[in-house]
């Protein structure tokens, strides 16, 4: 048990608006300490966000397939019939005016729904880090560089999934005939392991399909993020064996309240070659197009030398710039902290620097709201500063921003503590 202080009066009087549930008793500042490490209980129902994404309505569509007569002597035209809803979200940038959620029925039947679950709850889980938050990640690897793994048993349960429906319907959605699945794997959220997944996009792939395998046997699951601040997330209600099937431009994660879920993640290439060398070149042509989210991506690539690309800080500051100045608040995040620091023969631009982060504090990004508190807080002199600086950090706090949380119940206590000490 944790005794609680009761001396923190700026602390306890706190209005708290984060979505943790917070104990009777429990001042702010170790609230902000609970929302910062995840570890708070979950949610009351009564609280638990309501929100889900609204389809359109369901159409059939006929995705084209090739398989062999009978005779193996020829091949005939089949088609692969299927039920689609889709789902369009607004889009910083020229050329796709949207980001494109699409739901699709029945991708896995409930005989092979039941035996990836069945294989799923005696598999080891793999606990390396994450690389959306560096946690252990509690995943297995089922397909690895374009192959089942042999290990995990699950080919002859996902083949025809895999090869006579995923891909035939990637590559004639997305209009890319060589696409393969590169890597797919089995995630696992359960109480005392992981609970959620951080908002993200899935910079490595072209084309991300996510399976649901227990919709019954939990609260929450995938949810997307159409806009920067978390009051737009809203989550996918995904239907044994159903899909969510996107691209690279939406951000999307996951929050468990109750149970345990299990989910089947597809990611998706556009070649086999980009799937060996671990490359995304189509961010390039997207990203001269105008696309902000490409230009996004391509400067994070840039900038670490991922995906094909050579490190370039220079390249990765203008592709920065074009995405930040389309409104794509996570370039304006990036670009600030590249002014900020210089990088290489980079020249520093702190008034720059400042601005970015302002745009993208006012535009809800939570990361340019921290970054901002943190430069008005460590000015130090200005108690107009110390105010502003505080507001913004209590707002990227109130999104689940888990360093602003931190950050702030470290402010809280050293407030209190340097109140205490004047008025003594």
């Amino acid at each position: 048990s944790v005794q609680i202080a009761t001396s923190r009066p700026r602390a306890a009087n706190c209005l708290l608006k984060t979505r943790v549930h917070v104990p009777v008793g429990v001042d702010a500042f170790v609230c902000w300490l609970l929302a910062a490490c995840m570890v708070a209980p979950p949610l009351p129902r009564a609280q638990k966000p309501a929100k889900y994404v609204e389809f359109g309505a369901f159409r059939f569509m006929h995705v084209p397939l090739k398989k062999k007569s009978l005779d193996d002597a020829a091949r005939v035209n089949f088609t692969w019939r299927c039920e689609e809803a889709e789902a369009c979200f607004p889009k910083p940038g020229a050329v796709v005016q949207d980001r494109r959620l699409r739901l699709l029925k029945s991708l896995l039947t409930a005989a092979e729904v039941q035996a990836v679950l069945a294989r799923a709850r005696v598999l080891e889980f793999s606990q390396d880090t994450d690389s959306v938050d560096r946690l252990p990640a509690y995943e297995c690897i089922v397909m690895e560089s374009g192959k089942f793994v042999p290990e995990v048993g699950l080919e002859s349960v996902l083949s025809d999934a895999v090869y006579g429906r995923l891909l035939p319907y990637i590559r004639w959605r997305y209009n890319c005939p060589s696409a393969v699945v590169c890597q797919a794997l089995l995630r696992r959220y359960r109480p005392q392991e992981r609970r959620a997944l951080p908002t993200h996009f899935d910079v490595q792939a072209f084309v991300t399909a996510v399976v649901g395998l227990n919709a019954g046997e939990f609260e929450g699951g995938l949810y997307v993020q159409v806009e920067p601040h978390v009051s737009s997330q809203a989550f996918v209600a995904l239907t044994e064996g159903s899909a969510a099937v996107h691209q690279y431009d939406l951000q999307h994660g996951v929050r468990v309240f109750g149970g345990v879920r299990y989910s089947l993640v597809f990611w998706v290439k556009d070649t086999i070659k980009s799937c060996l060398e671990d490359a995304s070149p189509w961010y390039q042509e997207r990203a001269e197009l105008g696309d902000a989210d490409a230009q996004l991506n391509l400067a994070g690539c840039l900038e670490q030398g991922l995906a094909g690309h050579s490190r370039d800080p220079a390249l990765a500051r203008g592709w920065y710039r074009k995405a930040a100045e389309a409104g794509q608040t996570q370039a304006q995040v990036a670009l600030a902290r590249l002014l900020r620091r210089g990088r290489g023969d980079l020249p520093t631009d702190q008034l720059g620097a400042l601005h970015w982060w302002r745009r993208a504090a006012a535009g809800g990004e939570a990361a340019g709201q921290r970054q901002l508190a943190h430069e008005l807080l460590a000015c130090g002199w200005a108690s107009e500063r110390e105010e502003e600086g505080e507001r913004w950090l209590r707002e990227a706090a109130e999104q689940d921003d888990r360093i602003a949380c931190r950050e702030l119940a470290k402010w809280l206590a050293a407030s209190d503590a340097s109140g205490a000490s004047g008025a003594s």
